[in-house]
C-alpha cells in the first residue's frame, strides 16, 4: 500500500512540473529574391506556422498541404480564420544538387508563384537532420507551429488530413 502511494505522489511530481519547449536550431534561409532570414523566424510578435519540407520529391503531400494552408494561413478565406493570430512561412531543404537546379529555374518559379507566396517561401541548404532529430521524425514534410520567441509548441507530419489541421489550429495560443 506505501508502494502504490509513494508512486502516486512520485507521479504527480512528474506530472506537474512544467514541459520545457523545445528550442529549434537557427538555420540561414533565403527567399527566391535572395532575401536572407534565420529559421525559426523569431521577430517577438506572433505565433509561426511553419510548412517544413524535407524532400522536394514527395509532391503528392506538397501538393495535398498547400492549398488548405494557404486558404487558412494567408488568404484566411474561412469563418474563424480572421481570429487566427499566426504568420505563415515555408522552408524548403535542398541539397546541393536541387540547389543548383532550383537557383537556375527560380527565375521561371519566381514567376509562377503568387506575389503573397514570394516573400513567404524560403530554401536552405543546411542539413535538415537537426530539425528531424528534434521532431523525432523523418516524415518528407511537416507543418510546425512555433511561439514568437522561436519555441516549438508542436507539429503535425505527413500528408494533409483535416484532423491535422484542427491539430495546428489547437495550437495556435
Amino acid at each position: 500500500m506505501i508502494r502504490i502511494i509513494i508512486s502516486i505522489c512520485l507521479l504527480w511530481v512528474l506530472v506537474s512540473q512544467p514541459i520545457l519547449a523545445q528550442t529549434l536550431p537557427q538555420i540561414t534561409c533565403f527567399t527566391i529574391n535572395d532575401s536572407e532570414a534565420t529559421f525559426p523566424f523569431i521577430d517577438e510578435s506572433r505565433t509561426k506556422v511553419i510548412f517544413v519540407i524535407f524532400n522536394i520529391k514527395a509532391e503528392k503531400e506538397i501538393e495535398s498541404w498547400t492549398n488548405p494552408l494557404v486558404q487558412k494561413f494567408i488568404r484566411k478565406s474561412g469563418l474563424m480564420d480572421a481570429m487566427l493570430d499566426s504568420e505563415f512561412k515555408t522552408v524548403t531543404f535542398l541539397n546541393q544538387l536541387q540547389h543548383t537546379e532550383f537557383k537556375a529555374a527560380s527565375n521561371k518559379v519566381e514567376n509562377q508563384l503568387p506575389e503573397e507566396l514570394k516573400s513567404l517561401s524560403y530554401y536552405t541548404t543546411e542539413p535538415k537532420t537537426s530539425i528531424q532529430a528534434l521532431l523525432k521524425n523523418k516524415a518528407d514534410t511537416s507543418v510546425l507551429v512555433v511561439s514568437s520567441d522561436g519555441e516549438l509548441i508542436g507539429f503535425v507530419s505527413g500528408g494533409f488530413t483535416e484532423e491535422k489541421l484542427e491539430k495546428i489550429e489547437e495550437l495556435i495560443p
